[in-house]
Formats: structure tokens, sequence, C-alpha cells
């Protein structure tokens, strides 16, 4: 074996081991990157097998150099890339089209081997000496930082691609040419990994880059989403406010003449009707009511209140309400169980919500006898246990898991919008309680709701002593009453009303009409609407509370919403009062704040 021979060996084998790493690499990554540098590999490979396999014959080498344009498109092409260069070889194929045209006819001419030779070595070297001089002189910044030293392995490969016509057909200078060639390529062999390994790693932290910068965009549009939301649903609640303001204010009026009406002389059929339009305003105003407690409990704004009061006065209040106004024919009455505290800490308007949406569905779909409400206290836990049955028939398995839905009825041939069980349960997640159903087909169904509540007085425990509505045999002539609201009618109709009741009342429809006569005259209680034309609720009461702290301040208003009330009591106000109210409502109150 020639030494020639044996460099072309030493090299073939050297090409077999990049190769076999190459490999490695691609199957590793599977990038566009790593299979260009497995073809680099595996073609030069390839070139020199069959180099090697006509090492003896000038001629035979001739024939199989043309096939290193192969190389030296996958060599570009990884320059390009690596170095963020464009990458175009199409021009280059056809000056290596022409240099093998003209290699073929040299051939024909003469069997000088150079001249023959020459135009295909340029051919191959024109593209690594273009490309590797375009990332030196114009790409040198771009890239990774061994780019440059790859063009300039590149450049010297590509020069010494014109040596070739020259060397190859002198034996000893074939030797020098070949060890040049086996020297670049250990020098490609130690760059490329680092370089592509470098590359990979700023490509990758491209994509995580791109990626950080994507999800910041996502966030930014998510918030300026969230401030759409919450502007929007600042829009609704003002909506919402107003609307309910707007109707609850000519509703008080019905509400108000109805009552009014109610005290005339009336036959039995003009009684129904007035009871039918009293029964009728109420559903509305408790339409009203869940809307907008739907709506404060989608924002979360909905405020827990904590204060002081008697359970069995929730089902005293309870069973009075159903007296009056349940015209189902469905028998029902309230229980106490075992004991009760006398005085909770809690929101009490909340808890009679539940109870009163629990009833009214009952009443709506039970299609039963009786509806029995229980309440009892769990003194180890601290829960008030709240239980609301019926005889009914029933609720299907199948629709249990929807009851809470809102906007969902179950049973089409009844009035009402599907609210009512679905407020009932955020109310009692709000408060932290739990909510359960049980019930059968033909043998009704039983709402049980558990919410935790602490004993305001831990001594004082109330038994189920029978309920009863202590009425005051106490005049109210004696007690004058300064009544403030610009609505004409319904100062109308709650004057009438109060009056007719034995109370002495004195009227004003705005502020300054109001602190004229609480100036000039003797005042027992103060109700008080909470929008006037020429003043703020607010600044009302609290000239008032300064000029007396002991005065029972009772708002009646149509804003409704809970911080309504809580601005109204942090003012000074004593109590609150949502239009529309039954008159025995607003009677009840102011009695027991006077008698």
């Amino acid at each position: 074996m020639t030494t020639l021979s044996t460099l072309l060996v030493v090299y073939i084998i050297s090409l077999l081991l990049n190769l076999t790493f190459a490999i490695q690499f691609w199957m590793a990554y599977r990038t566009s990157t790593y299979k260009k540098l497995v073809m680099l590999w595996l073609l030069t490979t390839v070139n020199f097998v069959l180099q090697g396999l006509v090492t003896e014959s000038v001629s035979g080498s001739l024939l199989t150099f043309p096939t290193y344009i192969f190389v030296a498109y996958y060599a570009c092409a990884l320059l390009t890339e690596i170095s963020s260069m464009p990458f175009n070889f199409k021009p280059f194929i056809a000056i290596y089209i022409l240099g093998l045209l003209i290699s073929l006819i040299s051939y024909s001419l003469t069997k000088n081997f150079a001249f023959i030779a020459l135009p295909i070595a340029i051919g191959i070297a024109s593209p690594q000496i273009f490309f590797a001089l375009k990332k030196l002189l114009r790409y040198r910044d771009t890239g990774t930082q061994f780019g440059n030293s790859f063009a300039i392995l590149l450049l010297l490969n590509g020069i010494h691609f014109l040596d070739y016509p020259f060397l190859r057909s002198d034996p000893q200078m074939a030797i020098f040419g070949f060890g040049l060639v086996l020297i670049f390529s250990i020098c490609f062999a130690a760059l490329l990994p680092s370089i592509l390994n470098k590359y990979h790693t700023d490509q990758l932290t491209k994509r995580l880059v791109h990626q950080i910068e994507k999800r910041e965009e996502v966030e930014k549009d998510l918030a300026t989403a969230l401030i759409k939301a919450e502007n929007l649903a600042k829009v609704k609640s003002i909506f919402l406010a107003n609307m309910s303001h707007e109707i609850r204010t000519p509703l008080t009026g019905i509400i108000g003449l109805n009552d009014l009406l109610l005290t005339t002389s009336l036959n039995l059929e003009q009684k129904e009707y007035c009871s039918d339009i009293a029964d009728s305003s109420q559903k509305l105003r408790r339409i009203i009511n869940n809307i907008l407690n739907l709506s404060k409990l989608e924002s979360g704004t909905v405020v827990l209140e904590q204060e002081s009061f008697k359970p069995l006065n929730i089902i005293a209040e309870v069973d009075n309400h159903y007296l009056r106004h349940n015209k189902s024919g469905i028998y029902i009455f309230c229980e106490v169980i075992d004991r009760l505290p006398n005085a909770v800490l809690g929101d009490k308007g909340k808890i009679q919500q539940i109870i009163f949406n629990l009833i009214d569905n009952a009443i709506k779909y039970s299609q039963g006898d009786w509806i029995k409400l229980h309440l009892n206290y769990d003194f180890e836990l601290g829960w008030i246990n709240i239980s609301v049955k019926d005889n009914g028939v029933g609720i299907s398995p199948a629709i249990v898991n929807q009851l809470f839905q809102r906007f969902e009825q179950k049973h089409t041939q009844n009035d009402g919008v599907g609210l009512g069980l679905s407020i009932v349960e955020q109310l009692v997640i709000l408060m932290q309680g739990e909510i359960s159903v049980t019930t059968e087909l033909g043998k009704g169904a039983a709402f049980n709701c558990k919410i935790p509540i602490p004993v305001a007085n831990a001594d004082s425990i109330q038994t189920n002593l029978p309920i009863e509505i202590i009425s005051s045999k106490t005049s109210k002539e004696k007690f004058t009453l300064l009544v403030i609201d610009d609505n004409a009618l319904n100062l109308k109709t709650i004057s009438i009303l109060l009056t007719q009741a034995g109370y002495s009342c004195l009227l004003a429809e705005d502020g300054i009409s109001a602190k004229k006569i609480y100036a000039e005259q003797r005042i027992d209680l103060i109700l008080t609407d909470m929008q006037l034309p020429d003043t703020n609720g607010l600044e009302l009461i609290k000239h008032f509370r300064k000029h007396d702290l002991d005065i029972p301040i009772v708002v009646y208003s149509a804003f409704a919403f809970d911080e309504d009330v809580t601005i109204a009591i942090t003012a000074g106000a004593t109590d609150y009062v949502r239009k529309p109210a039954m008159f025995t409502e607003i009677q009840s109150k102011l009695d027991s704040y006077l008698l």
C-alpha cells in the first residue's frame, strides 16, 4: 500500500468517526442543522472512498473529483445557517456545470491534467470562497462566535481546491494536498460540534425569548381585557343600580296606593283584586332583588354584614310574611327544633333571603299540601341549620345536579326566571356554609343549609317558645315623624298610611324644607329618602346627627345595594328600608324605635 493510499484510508476512518458523531447529534435533536452535518460528512466520506478506490489512477481521480460539489453545497449551507446569511446556491450550480462542460471539452482536446481539472476545481471552489468571504466581510458580527473561524477554514479549503489540478498529477504533491485536506477535516471536526452546539443553544434561547415575549404580550392582552371587564362590570353595576332605582320608585307608589286602597270601603271582589296586586308586587320586588343580588355575587362585591340578631325573630318574620302573602293554598308553618341562641352574630338579611327563596321555590314547584321550615343550632360546631321540606311531587334524580344553575327552570309550566336556587347556593357558599338536597319522586324534597355563625351571647339560649307577634297598646298620636321624599306620589301615600296608623307627619320634598321643619318642630323620628333634588341624603343625615345623636333616622330608599345600606349607616342612619316595602314592614320598623 502506498503512502497516498494509507493517507486516504486514515482520512476515510476519521470521516466515518465524524459521520457517526453527526448521526448521534441528529438523532438527539432532529433539527435540519444536524441533518446538514450528517449529509456533509456522509458525502465527504463517499467522495474519498471513491478517491481511495482509484488512488493509483489520475484519470480515475479526475472522474470522482466532481462529486465534491455536493459536499461544498452542505458546507456552505451550514455556514449560512449558523450565520443568519441568505443562501442561494443556484448560480454556483450553473458555474459548476459550465466548468464541467469545459473540462469535458479539454479532456477531448488534451491530456494535460491541469487544463482538464482546473474548470471543475473553479466550479467547486467558487461557492466556498464566495460564502466564506461574504461571512468575513459582511456578516462578521452575526451568528455564533465560532462562525468566523468556520468561514476561514472554508475559505482555505476552497483555495486549496484550486491547487488540486497542479498537485494531483505528482504523487508526492498529491500526498501533500491530501494531507492538507486531512488537516482541514480535523479542524472542521473539532470546530463544527462547538459551532453547532452554540448555534443550537442560541436557537433555543431565541425560542425561549420569543416565548417569553409572546407570554408578556398575552399577559398585556389579559391585563387589558381585565381592565375592560372591570370597566364593563362597573358600567353594569351603575346601570343596574340606576335601573333598580327607577323601577323601585314607581313600584313603591303602586304598593303604597294599593295599601291605601285596602284601607277604604271595598267589597270582597275589590279586596281580592287589591290582594292580587299586592302579591304580584311582592313577586316583582323579589325578582328585582334577585337580579341585583346575582349581579353583586358575580362581581364578587357582596359584603357580609355582621350584626347581632335573634334567630327566633327570623321565624316570626317569615311566618308573618306568609300569613299575609301566601295564596298558594299550601300550608306553611315554621318550627324551632331543640334550642336556639338568644342572639347570634351574622348577616340576618342574607339568611332571611335564603329562607324566602327556598320557600318560594317550594311553593312554585312542589305541588304538595304543606311546607315546613325547621331551624335549629348546633352549639358544638357553631352552625345554624335551616331545613325547608315539602310533601310534593319530588325532584327527578336526573335534574338534581342542575337545580342551582341560573336561568334554568325544570318546570316550565311555572313562572319565574330561575334565579332563586342559584342565589341560595352562592349565598351559602359566600357564608362558608353547605347546602344539600334530599328528594324522592312522589315523596317531596328537603333543602338543608348549614351556615357557620357564632353566638353573640353564649349564656343566652332561647328554647322553642311559641312564636307570637307583640303589639303595643301605646298611643302613636304623640309621636311626630318628619317624612322626606322628592317623589310627590310616594310622599303622599306613605304620609297618609302613617297618619292612618296613628302618627303625626310633617312632610318635606327637599333638604332645605327638611332642615327648616327640623329646626322649628319637635321631631321624634326621621324617615328620609337618599336622593333629593337639592342635597345628598348622606349630608342631610349628618346634619341631623350633629344636632341630635339619639333621634332615630330611618332611610327609606330605592338604592338597594348592600353598600348603600352600609354607607347610610356609617353616615349616621339608624336603620334602612329598601323601596318598595309593604307598609306593614315600614310600620313594624318604626314601631320598634318609638313604642
